[in-house]
């Protein structure tokens, strides 16, 4: 592993089981050498955890769950806007809540 690329496309491949026993054993070498080699690997792991866990949200999801947000904050502008004691003719209403 010659490259700081090379190291991290190792990584990657490490952490997708894309490897052999051979280079596993190199990668637990590696990981040995330096505590630099574990927080850079570290660094990796976590990144690769947090992706792995949003890929399971699809976009249809994401867009469902924001509309809900976005129902609930035009439901709570309303509710403010019927407590206010002042002319609300001039103001203008939030487009996403028409």
């Amino acid at each position: 592993m010659n490259t700081q690329i090379d190291i991290e496309s190792f990584i990657q491949r490490y952490l997708a089981d894309e490897i052999s026993d051979r280079e596993a054993q190199q990668m637990e070498d590696w990981l040995k050498e330096n505590e630099g080699n574990r927080q850079l690997f570290a660094r990796h792991k976590k990144i690769w955890l947090g992706g792995s866990a949003l890929a399971g949200y699809d976009a249809d999801k994401i867009r469902q769950g924001r509309k809900k947000v976005d129902l609930k904050i035009c439901d709570s502008e309303r509710n403010e806007n019927k407590n206010t004691n002042f002319n609300i003719i001039n103001q203008q209403p939030n487009s996403d809540c028409l």
